[in-house]
């Protein structure tokens, strides 16, 4: 077996859309919730909403929940619709959104719709993944 060189194959990966979708979902999308979730949530909470940090960590430990709950429950979705594409960009859309009524609400949403957001933010990681 021949093995073909690196330059090569680096040029394959880089001139591949597929190749670049996937890598700006995963820097873009996933880099930003983790980012989030693990840099600034806490302090978020804190300050923006007067939690103690015991609080404030239970309120992303909602997120992570999310994120276990999503994985397996994307894997059945592709599944059952025998695709991965369709709940890929419908999660991305959810992202989207998730991301976008932060803005909407001047960062500021009320607890129960920031619960919401995080909730679907996450199970939405979970696919990702």
């Amino acid at each position: 077996m021949q093995r073909e060189k690196t330059s090569v194959l680096l040029r394959r990966i880089f001139s591949n859309p597929q190749a670049w979708a996937l890598f700006f979902c995963h820097f873009g999308v996933v880099g930003g919730y983790v980012g989030f979730i693990s840099s600034w949530a806490v302090p978020y909470g804190m300050n923006v909403y007067e939690m103690t940090r015991s609080d404030a960590s239970q309120l992303i430990m909602i997120g992570l929940i999310g994120a276990l709950i999503g994985a397996p429950l994307a894997s059945w979705i592709s599944s059952r619709l025998e695709t991965i594409k369709r709940p890929y960009i419908v999660v991305h859309i959810i992202v989207l959104l998730g991301w976008f009524s932060f803005l909407l609400c001047n960062g500021h949403p009320s607890f129960f719709f920031l619960i919401i957001i995080f909730l679907s933010l996450a199970l939405d990681m979970g696919q990702v993944h």
